[in-house]
């Protein structure tokens, strides 16, 4: 039986299957910065590193998917295998002037 889980970390949400209770995953860095982005252009593109923490079982991901302001691709197969990483690569986008939050 999978449970459906949800993560979300700056701007993203990620959509897993975990398959055993206490699955735990993992993103490097934890945080990201962009600086002041002119409206309607996009930043320079920033890695994070996701990584399946556990040792015996591996990470079914549904979707990942960006929000706001925030554009995502990714290396991302899965599943993941145990201990493995995937990266994702994030840029910002602002569609109008003012601070930009991650809802």
């Amino acid at each position: 039986m999978f449970r459906k889980n949800f993560l979300f970390v700056s701007g993203l949400t990620f959509l897993f299957a975990a398959a055993a209770y206490g699955q735990t995953v993992s993103v490097s860095p934890a945080t990201l910065s962009f600086s002041s982005q002119v409206v309607g252009t996009t930043s320079t593109a920033k890695t994070v590193t996701l990584t399946n923490t556990s040792k015996t079982v591996s990470l079914t991901i549904s979707s990942i998917v960006a929000s706001g302001d925030f554009g995502e691709t990714d290396s991302c197969i899965s599943p993941i295998a145990p201990l493995g990483t995937c990266t994702l690569t994030l840029t910002f986008s602002p569609n109008a002037t003012g601070p930009s939050t991650v809802p």
